[in-house]
């Protein structure tokens, strides 16, 4: 009897011991798995952020502004502009604005102001009929109370010129942009971009 009960106990211990075994290998596989899931899951995720870095930093710099500003204090206005793209600034010597330039000076942007004692209408005629004794072909205009536009083509140069006047207390302040006609898609929506961000004191 006593030896049958000694056996019982040693097979007891021997069962106890062999499931203990498999619930930690079990437990230690089941630990791994998850562990590796989630390895895969961070290195996925890794991956999708580390997919086009450059593109992310243009992204930020773009939320960030990426502007450049000037402010003229004779005629009191500021422009705010892509800086990536203007290589070159001039400004005037009698300082009423700044003439930009990108890296082969085919974009050109003139931000300036002038004195006048006409009215609008007077301004808007004079400017009109300057770019047409130029060689430019006005294809686009309008006339408003205290602001006009004028735009077209200059077919000897194969350019997009812009230009917009304010009038405001007898000061004629006025932005104007040319490009290539061939960066038509590429520099048309600066003119949105320049105008939003083109404010007067």
């Amino acid at each position: 009897m006593y030896r049958s009960m000694k056996i019982f106990k040693f097979f007891f211990i021997a069962v106890s011991f062999f499931y203990l075994n498999i619930f930690l290998f079990s437990s230690d596989d089941f630990k791994n798995t998850t562990q590796m899931a989630f390895n895969k899951e961070l290195n996925n995720r890794t991956n999708r952020n580390m997919e086009d870095p450059q593109k992310e930093i243009n992204v930020t710099k773009e939320k960030a502004g990426y502007q450049a500003e000037y402010t003229n204090g004779r005629f009191g206005f500021t422009l705010v502009y892509p800086e990536n793209l203007f290589a070159t600034r001039i400004l005037s010597d009698n300082g009423d604005g700044i003439t930009l330039y990108n890296s082969d000076r085919s974009l050109e942007l003139r931000a300036y102001g002038s004195w006048y004692g006409e009215n609008i209408k007077q301004i808007y005629h004079e400017e009109q009929s300057w770019a047409e004794e130029s060689g430019k072909k006005v294809t686009y205009k309008v006339l408003n109370k205290s602001w006009f536009v004028l735009s077209g083509i200059d077919k000897s140069k194969q350019t997009i010129f812009y230009l917009k006047s304010y009038f405001i207390e007898g000061k004629s302040l006025s932005f104007r942009l040319e490009y290539p006609i061939a960066d038509k898609e590429k520099y048309d929506s600066l003119i949105s971009t320049i105008n939003d961000n083109f404010s007067i004191r």
